[in-house]
């Protein structure tokens, strides 16, 4: 029903612009930190208490891991270079130069 162009899955996906990149990928690093953070924060709390909340201290210390990985993850993905390999059905990826017709 709309004639106009089908917009992207989020702003900063586009090629064009690239503060919006910046900014995601600086936020990335920011919630990578904030995990390890957290992780550290669990084991000093750990430590301090004398190993008496250990459960309390472990699911603190989990979460913060998961942010980290998560954020190192999305990181990674996004600095690598995206795949000019074809899709299973054969047809090219939006970032190839491959134009064939078939």
């Amino acid at each position: 029903m709309c004639d106009g162009p089908e917009p992207a899955g989020m702003p900063s996906d586009t090629a064009d612009d690239a503060a919006l990149r910046s900014v995601r990928r600086w936020l990335c690093v920011v919630a990578f930190a904030l995990g390890v953070g957290l992780v550290a924060l669990a084991n000093i709390g750990n430590v301090v208490t004398g190993y008496q909340d250990g459960l309390l201290f472990a699911l603190t210390g989990v979460a913060g891991g998961v942010v980290a990985l998560a954020a190192a993850v999305t990181l990674i993905d996004d600095l690598l270079p995206e795949s000019s390999a074809p899709d299973p059905d054969g047809h090219p990826t939006a970032g190839s130069d491959d134009t064939r017709t078939e």
